[in-house]
């Protein structure tokens, strides 16, 4: 495998925001945070926003062009940005851990942004795995959909408590992405292999930087063919068409990259990054919870 470009490797390794380190598990242990159902809808928004901003700030440091990378650091996850996201409101129903995790999420993005002001894409590049790896600990010890704990027995007080809190948002705003309608088991199911995709591309782009194309094909294959035959049919079976031509084809193109391990690190980063694409579209159009 020839290395063309070594920087482009390390910038398309910051792309893999969400990983979570369960896998195939049968049991989602991540810490439960109530919230109320405005809040929730609220949070995960800016999850998602925060995920395009990542991927608005690797393109264009890919072109070189840092002084806007810098721009939309700090306007979208930056200290900047505290006002757009309610941040004020939302921390008062986190837990005191998860809280912290998200100011240092802003307060990394602000320093990202200083260091790619200088021009220098390496350290730029050090400074934005800051902020990625606070994206990585939240996901993984967090989450804000499915069942509370049976055993927190005050979680509908805290609930009614948090209700206090609520933001008092511009318009009334809804989430308008398709319910894929899962049961609770079936969400469990599914979100695992979502974080397994996560996990897989991780693993391609460590692959890729170390030139070990054995790497490359043993991630991509777990989120191939094999993910998609292993799929509970009670979940194909809700998934509607729209769903399909992309999910469908992402597993595809994991398994190119795995017959592909061997090509140049240039011709693998884009067919990575057109995979992603598809992450990105499908979490903006469906949701697996109300």
């Amino acid at each position: 495998m020839i290395i063309k470009n070594p920087m482009s490797i390390t910038l398309l390794f910051t792309l893999v925001v969400g990983v979570c380190s369960s896998v195939y598990a049968n049991e989602d242990k991540r810490q439960f945070v109530a919230m109320p159902k405005m809040m929730q809808q609220h949070q995960l928004a800016n999850m998602r926003d925060h995920l395009m901003a990542i991927n608005e700030i690797l393109f264009n440091m890919g072109k070189d062009d840092l002084d806007k990378a810098a721009n939309i650091a700090e306007n979208r996850l930056g200290m900047s940005s505290l006002s757009t996201h309610g941040a004020s409101h939302m921390g008062k129903v986190m837990p005191k851990e998860m809280s912290a995790i998200g100011t240092n999420m802003h307060k990394a993005a602000s320093r990202f942004a200083l260091v790619a002001e200088e021009g220098d894409a390496l350290p730029a590049y050090k400074a934005l795995q800051e902020v990625t790896a606070t994206c990585v600990a939240c996901h993984a010890g967090y989450k804000t959909q499915g069942a509370a704990p049976k055993e927190n027995k005050s979680h509908d007080m805290a609930l009614k408590e948090k209700k206090s809190h609520t933001i008092t948002p511009e318009k009334d705003k809804v989430d308008q992405r398709i319910n894929l309608g899962f049961t609770t088991s079936e969400k469990v199911e599914f979100l695992a292999e979502m974080r397994q995709m996560l996990s897989s591309l991780q693993a391609i782009i460590i692959g890729i930087g170390s030139e070990n194309a054995e790497k490359i094909m043993k991630a991509a294959r777990y989120s191939g063919n094999r993910m998609a035959r292993e799929t509970p049919q009670s979940i194909k079976d809700k998934t509607p068409l729209s769903f399909k031509k992309l999910g469908g084809p992402t597993h595809m193109m994991f398994e190119e990259i795995a017959i592909r391990a061997d090509d140049d690190a240039e011709s693998l980063l884009e067919l990575t990054g057109t995979l992603m694409k598809n992450c990105v579209a499908c979490h903006a159009m469906f949701k697996v919870s109300d």
